[in-house]
């Protein structure tokens, strides 16, 4: 397969890549996106999963699906597969995004919207127990408040392992990317309890050096370079609420 990254941030898309969303909030950069062009073999992938879901929701599918389906000029050659959470506990994204964490060896970067599964989590903190320098890229400001708290509820313990935890500011940190060593996973699922078990969601996941160095020079270098270091609640009110997030984390 082959794959082209290129990342959009809050001054707009970056050169080549396409409109990051259909709502204001893509446009005027208050959502914080990442745009992969995907092409070879995996296209038919993802066809795959498009028409399965529209046949689901009641949508007529086409006479002849094998035209749906036409062979690539060229299939590629970075191995790229898709994986899905499907609601009623079929799981396959979430699975690999777990194991992508645990076989970083050498480095994690991680960035999401909503890191607040605890299970993740834990998996983040044996990464950088293993060895493996490990970043965090979240909102510094996110749109949702409690799931903010939560992952600061574990700045601490995060950073005591030596994960560097970074806090982009201006704009809601919407990418949900992960680069462990040379494996990436890109999509749609949040590292929360709600989109790696109970939601649909799709991501695909490739392993390329060439690729994973595609997305630290165009994605996590640039926000990192923009970020602030995130630290742990200081005052009361800021600790009982990351508190609180935490202990709610499994329904957020």
């Amino acid at each position: 397969m082959r794959t082209i990254a290129s990342s959009t941030s809050s001054t707009g898309p970056s050169p080549g890549s396409a409109a990051p969303g259909i709502e204001d909030h893509f446009q005027d950069g208050g959502f914080h996106d990442v745009m992969v062009r995907v092409t070879g073999d995996v296209v038919r992938q993802a066809q795959a999963a498009f028409l399965t879901s529209f046949r689901g929701l009641g949508g007529p599918l086409p006479a002849e699906l094998a035209r749906c389906f036409p062979a690539p000029d060229d299939p590629g050659r970075t191995p790229v597969a898709l994986a899905q959470v499907i609601p009623g506990g079929h799981v396959a994204a979430s699975q690999a995004i777990f194991e992508e964490i645990e076989g970083a060896r050498e480095r994690l970067d991680v960035m999401n919207p909503y890191l607040t599964d605890g299970d993740v989590v834990d998996r983040i903190l044996g990464a950088a127990q293993r060895g493996a320098r490990v970043r965090v890229v979240v909102s510094q400001k996110s749109n949702n408040t409690l799931a903010t708290a939560a992952l600061r509820h574990r700045y601490e313990a995060l950073a005591s392992v030596g994960v560097e935890l970074w806090e982009l500011p201006g704009t809601v940190v919407h990418a949900k990317v992960v680069v462990a060593d040379d494996v990436v996973s890109f999509g749609t699922v949040n590292l929360d309890a709600w989109a790696l078990y109970r939601n649909s969601e799709i991501m695909m996941i490739a392993r390329s050096r060439e690729l994973a160095e595609q997305f630290q020079e165009r994605l996590f270098e640039p926000d990192i370079a923009r970020s602030r270091r995130g630290t742990p609640p200081g005052g009361r009110r800021e600790r009982v609420e990351s508190w609180l997030g935490d202990k709610l984390a499994y329904y957020l």
